[in-house]
């Protein structure tokens, strides 16, 4: 864990203890939303997500992760996680590590743990000791037994000095008995294990994603639905013609909503829409229609995109 002090879920919730969400988007899965303590950025993180991709950013490191179309599907707990009222718990670092398509710059989600390695060189030797050094005088086994003690203790040099140890240890006994190897022996390399362990800023990050998540569902379920906009396909095209200049498709599409709402009993939005194509059209400058239907002059901002300026 690079000398810093082992995360588990207790230490976690004692670093985001005042942290607060603040929603900058929601809109289906187009989502940012930001986790930070009041007036502080110590651990602040953002989480952002568009179809199929989820980015977590902030001071604790940067990661995307690709799956699901709503990736907040995807971090959330398990059954039974939730059945032991833990949500913090079985989260699945390899099942979650595998989803990552960008790791941080700094840290990355992985490192080389020199215990898993010193572990490694412990079974091979006791697999030495017992296979053919049963052959070999007691000092050669001691000889053999220091000399990995020196492979072992290259763990703590690095990942690189480890394994250039690892692959160039070499032990051949003094005097050669019945059934020695007169070759010597080496270290089993070709199924070695990784050695690697999480880092600290990933295993963190997981756990963010867990509770942010978590927050963020909790503050969903006390939203009033929206209701659902009727015209709102037809809205769209009328937002990408004017986005796109073409003043005259903008303001063929909006009249013809405007005649629906006028049909359906809405004359307050139609009048809205048929102000909104004068603008497109020129004939008049911007002017907001209240619901009411008076016009407020104060106003003299289009109640629409102007056109050809995408938002």
């Amino acid at each position: 864990m690079s000398g810093r002090t082992a995360l588990d879920a207790e230490r976690f919730l004692r670093d985001i203890a005042t942290h607060q969400m603040e929603v900058l988007r929601d809109d289906g899965t187009h989502r940012h939303l930001r986790f930070q303590a009041p007036g502080s950025t110590d651990m602040h993180f953002d989480l952002i997500t568009w179809p199929g991709y989820l980015c977590f950013t902030g001071d604790m490191g940067t990661y995307v992760f690709r799956r699901l179309k709503d990736m907040f599907t995807f971090f959330r707990p398990a059954d039974d996680a939730c059945a032991s009222r833990d949500p913090l718990a079985n989260i699945d670092h390899q099942n979650w590590a595998e989803k990552l398509e960008a790791t941080d710059k700094g840290d990355g989600h992985s490192e080389f743990d020199p215990r898993a390695f010193k572990r490694e060189i412990a079974k091979q030797r006791f697999e030495l000791v017992r296979g053919p050094g049963r052959n070999w005088k007691k000092d050669e086994r001691r000889e053999m037994w220091d000399e990995l003690d020196e492979v072992m203790n290259k763990a703590d040099e690095g990942e690189a000095q480890a394994i250039v140890a690892l692959q160039e240890w070499f032990y051949q006994p003094r005097r050669y008995e019945p059934g020695c190897c007169p070759d010597g022996v080496y270290l089993e390399t070709s199924d070695f294990p990784s050695c690697k362990t999480y880092t600290y800023r990933f295993l963190w990050c997981c756990y963010a994603l867990r509770w942010g998540v978590q927050r963020y569902d909790a503050w969903r379920a006390t939203q009033a639905p929206m209701p659902p906009f009727p015209y709102a396909s037809e809205m769209m095209k009328v937002l990408d013609a004017a986005w796109t200049g073409d003043t005259k498709k903008a303001g063929a599409y909006a009249t013809l909503i405007a005649d629906k709402m006028a049909q359906a009993g809405q004359p307050e939005q139609a009048a809205w829409l048929r102000e909104y194509v004068e603008v497109l059209e020129g004939n008049r400058k911007p002017v907001r229609i209240h619901p009411a239907g008076a016009a407020d002059p104060t106003h003299n901002d289009s109640p629409m995109p102007a056109p050809g300026m995408r938002g």
